[in-house]
């Protein structure tokens, strides 16, 4: 810099100024293009693949006691068009005006990360709902360009005679985020149904243009107490459809088909999205091994039965207690799909497990591609599972679990595992792990892929740990993790080297002349 500062104090030439004033003029543009990173990544080269190493972002908590904020936690898409993916949290037992009933709280993307309070909040009115039991983006179910979101209230009542038959409820996106009341709503017609226990987009199964939603009732009676039903309801220029155009059930008691739902996203690559429903009480050979069933979208809509299920084969196992899409892990154009078992036993009794099928032209392989465990007795790994997105940019999505009775250092702390996506799959190792290092706090209780929330082309994580004490005992909180971009040391020299070397070429022709 001192070469550059003497060059300058010499008389130039008036030309040779504008040449100069060009220089620096390139230099600090050099440094604002550095000061910019995050938001230029997309224009990096990502392709080799690295390890993660994701830092904490951002935190937000309940503040109120016992309000469980961060059971459930969700990428809630775009909700208002500005280009950064917002993210939705459920407290399932906050209380305002009505004992626990419940409160989903959205929290904007903005460049410099989520906003520190929540820019829209909604609860049920009702007496113990548990609105914000599950919460999801809901896609894009009218077409108007804004995202949506769906939240569900397994134990709400119609009436003030505590039927708890559940209900979900729709709010869509418009350019000033949220609506502040539903836009549709549907409740169960059972008593203790639990229609809401999960809810999720369907993405568009029909290939109309509009995303469709799922919703799970795990209660639900139809000659089998207690099999459960999914209920997809389709999409349209006017939103959700007021009644479901396709329902399953499990036809087995007691079965809790409904639990766990999700988009499969295009397990075959034929354009219409595929949906993924979890029996994690299913017997079959096994008492309570559970089971997931997958159902291909077409043009008419889901198949009335499905092309693909799984089962843990494993007594007490619970498979299909939490399913999700993983997007497409190894980049072969066909989405894939994780199942988690959180009380799988393979060396430590009920330490967990996960599940992941690769997609194909034919649909889901047959057997697992890839399985994790969390080699600790009674952790629940796989409690929680989903797609990370790609927060490493290398073109692969990734995969996050969640183990919320997992300990180290602290009895049920929890943790959060992700691995990264390549060619050939999943690892067969983490490549990074978080703890919540507060005893009980069930840190993994629930996780999601966030979204890419302040636009520097990389996904992030969240994570919820709905028992977390900090001001308010139980009052939970929620974790964004991402990776932080910082430019390597020779980075910040090139344009500085670059500028002194075109003055000094200047002042040499100079001296010529």
């Amino acid at each position: 810099m001192s070469v550059l500062v003497r060059e300058l104090r010499q008389p130039l030439p008036r030309r040779t100024m504008r040449i100069v004033a060009a220089a620096v003029v390139l230099l600090l543009l050099s440094f604002l293009s550095i000061a910019l990173i995050p938001w230029l990544l997309p224009s990096i080269d990502h392709s080799a693949r690295v390890s993660a190493s994701l830092s904490s972002l951002w935190t937000a908590e309940g503040n109120q006691e016992y309000s469980y904020f961060g059971h459930s936690v969700s990428s809630a898409g775009d909700v208002n068009g500005d280009g950064y993916d917002d993210v939705i949290v459920g407290a399932f037992y906050y209380s305002n005006g009505e004992p626990c009933e419940g409160r989903a709280l959205l929290y904007l993307g903005t460049p410099l990360g989520l906003s520190s309070s929540p820019s829209w909040a909604a609860e049920s009115d009702r007496n113990y709902a548990s609105f914000g039991w599950s919460v999801s983006c809901a896609g894009d179910v009218n077409h108007d360009g804004y995202d949506d979101v769906i939240v569900g209230a397994c134990a709400y009542s119609s009436d003030d005679n505590w039927l708890f038959e559940g209900a979900a409820f729709l709010y869509l996106g418009s350019p000033s985020g949220l609506s502040a009341s539903p836009s549709w709503t549907a409740t169960g017609d059972q008593v203790g149904e639990e229609f809401g226990i999960s809810v999720s987009s369907g993405g568009d199964v029909n290939g109309d243009g509009y995303d469709d939603v799922v919703v799970g009732a795990d209660c639900y009676s139809d000659g089998q107490t207690g099999e459960g039903r999914a209920f997809l309801y389709l999409g349209s220029s006017s939103g959700l459809s007021d009644l479901p155009s396709w329902t399953a059930e499990s036809d087995q008691a007691d079965a809790g088909f409904g639990y766990a739902v999700s988009s499969a996203g295009d397990t075959n690559c034929d354009g219409y999205d595929d949906v993924v429903v979890g029996a994690p009480f299913y017997s079959n050979g096994q008492d309570y091994e559970g089971r997931a069933y997958l159902y291909l979208g077409t043009s008419s809509g889901l198949s009335t039965s499905p092309s693909w299920t799984a089962e843990s084969d494993l007594t007490d196992a619970n498979l299909g207690f939490s399913v999700s899409s993983t997007g497409d892990v190894d980049d072969d154009g066909f989405d894939d799909v994780i199942i988690g078992a959180p009380c799988y036993t393979n060396g430590q009794s009920k330490e967990g497990c996960a599940f992941f099928y690769i997609g194909s032209s034919s649909g889901l392989s047959s057997s697992p591609s890839w399985t994790g465990e969390s080699d600790q007795v009674d952790s629940d790994f796989g409690d929680s599972v989903s797609s990370a997105g790609d927060v490493n940019g290398d073109g692969h999505s990734d995969v996050v679990i969640g183990a919320r009775y997992y300990m180290n250092g602290e009895q049920g702390e929890g943790r959060a595992f992700l691995y990264l996506g390549s060619s050939s799959g999943l690892p067969s190792s983490s490549d990074w792990t978080a703890e919540s290092d507060q005893t009980w706090a069930l840190f993994g209780c629930s996780v999601s892929s966030a979204g890419d929330v302040n636009g520097d082309g990389r996904d992030e994580v969240i994570v919820g740990a709905p028992s977390y004490t900090s001001s308010a005992i139980d009052e939970g909180r929620a974790y964004l993790y991402g990776e932080v971009q910082i430019p390597e040391f020779k980075t910040l020299l090139i344009p500085v080297i670059g500028a002194v070397a075109i003055v000094v070429a200047l002042r040499r022709t100079q001296a010529k002349k």
